[in-house]
């Protein structure tokens, strides 16, 4: 069983109705075809932390408590380029073995990849080693880029939830229950169609849990060896952009399989890079507030 402070349960549970509330406004006007939905949920993004910095002020904290620490550049640019490193991965195996393909992706007869993705170098005509590089580099510059729009989350998940909960939770708990947290953070969205229209109910309550579950696995690793919630930032930002690049490979007649295949292999590799976490890393992190 999960233990929490008293405080940090209220504070998880003003956020998620407040939350749901901005979701449902979204989706009651239009959802994503209306031209207010950006800012919406925009403005949900921003909520973890806010709820953040409203139950530090409420204990005495202080904003300092939570780790804005750089971190070592290592852990940065792991940050940004470990999504498109498991992008290239899933595309290899599934296009290796016939299991699915990129739609946006077309290959010639000299084995030549061109693509429409909104890459940021040349998209056509690429031997595999280039499309591998310019995704790499596309992943680093989106990352940058758009880490300012997962900042917001990633105050209150890994910069200070992480935290409170390894405070009183072995990490393993600790990073499934973070995982379930935040797919449960994004339910109504998902449940309108907005990451899984062809399947939003599997999509939220399993595809999304089990990939989210994963990915927090992958954060988790990132924060708790640089002390810094910044490489989160970037990962963050990274599985929204490149990630979908994954996310949208064409199973055709197997698409639940398919899902399930991308979601159990961010969760195995998710769990799995834990271990090599270093001696001493899983400490009281500077997100624990002190009551």
């Amino acid at each position: 069983m999960i233990r929490l402070k008293p405080n940090v349960w209220r504070t998880l549970g003003g956020l998620f109705l407040v939350t749901y509330a901005l979701q449902g406004i979204a989706i009651a006007r239009g959802g994503e075809e209306s031209p207010e939905f950006p800012i919406w949920v925009g403005a949900a993004m921003f909520l973890p932390a806010l709820f953040t910095f409203l139950h530090l002020r409420g204990t005495g904290a202080g904003l300092r408590s939570l780790p804005w620490r750089r971190g070592p550049w290592r852990d940065l640019l792991l940050g940004a380029t470990i999504p498109a490193g498991i992008v290239l991965v899933g595309l290899a195996v599934f296009e290796g073995t016939g299991f699915g393909f990129q739609p946006s992706i077309d290959i010639d007869d000299a084995n030549r990849l061109s693509t429409e993705l909104p890459l940021l170098l040349s998209g056509e005509a690429m031997t595999r080693p280039v499309f591998a590089l310019n995704l790499l580099l596309s992943g680093i510059v989106f990352s940058l880029v758009m880490g300012l729009m997962t900042l917001g989350e990633e105050i209150g998940w890994r910069g200070f939830l992480q935290g409170q909960l390894l405070e009183r939770n072995r990490l393993l708990p600790s990073v499934v229950f973070l995982g379930l947290v935040w797919a449960a953070w994004h339910l109504p969205l998902i449940l309108a169609g907005f990451n899984y229209p062809n399947s939003p109910v599997l999509g939220a309550l399993v595809y999304f849990p089990i990939a989210a579950i994963g990915i927090s696995g992958w954060m988790a690793w990132l924060t708790l060896r640089s002390k810094s919630l910044w490489p989160a930032v970037l990962f963050h930002a990274g599985i929204n952009t490149v990630g979908v690049v994954l996310f949208e490979v064409d199973f055709g007649e197997r698409y639940h399989l398919g899902q399930l295949a991308i979601s159990a292999g961010l969760l195995v590799s998710g769990l799995s890079i834990l271990r090599w976490l270093p001696a001493g890393a899983v400490d009281p992190q500077p997100g624990a507030s002190l009551e």
